[in-house]
């Protein structure tokens, strides 16, 4: 929803205008992921009825984009829209391996802005490992 073909980043307002009309979805429920609290605030957590926050240690996390961002590169499939990573965008310093870098100290501060963020009466479930993640998965009868 935020990129435009070429890695083009959407308009603030219309980014928010397609994230608002997604949460109008006609079946009454959605689950939205994604890292844009910058860019929409409490939009999303204000109409939500629970939060997963989903806190991975940045070691954690890291490695994860650094091995999917290869991978995406490798097979050249299609993301976030029409968007494909390639090698060049893996290593220049627009990719998100390199925002990791650059960002560290803001991603640490995500669970402080998330609880921020989150209206005091919606449920906040924060899971901070990768067991956690895998028992919430095994309570819920879920599979990755």
């Amino acid at each position: 929803m935020f990129w435009k073909p070429g890695w083009v980043e959407r308009d603030a307002d219309e980014f928010k205008a397609r994230v608002r009309d997604a949460l109008h979805c006609r079946d009454g429920g959605w689950v939205c992921d994604g890292n844009y609290m910058t860019k929409l605030g409490n939009l999303v957590v204000s109409r939500a009825d629970t939060v997963i926050f989903v806190n991975m240690p940045w070691r954690v996390m890291y490695r994860r984009v650094l091995m999917r961002g290869i991978a995406r590169a490798m097979d050249g499939r299609q993301i976030c829209g029409e968007n494909r990573e390639t090698w060049r965008q893996l290593v220049s310093s627009d990719s998100l391996v390199w925002w990791h870098l650059k960002h560290r100290k803001k991603y640490l501060d995500r669970p402080r802005r998330v609880r921020a963020l989150t209206p005091t009466d919606t449920p906040l479930i924060q899971l901070d490992s990768p067991r956690q993640l895998d028992q919430f998965y095994a309570r819920f009868g879920l599979t990755r």
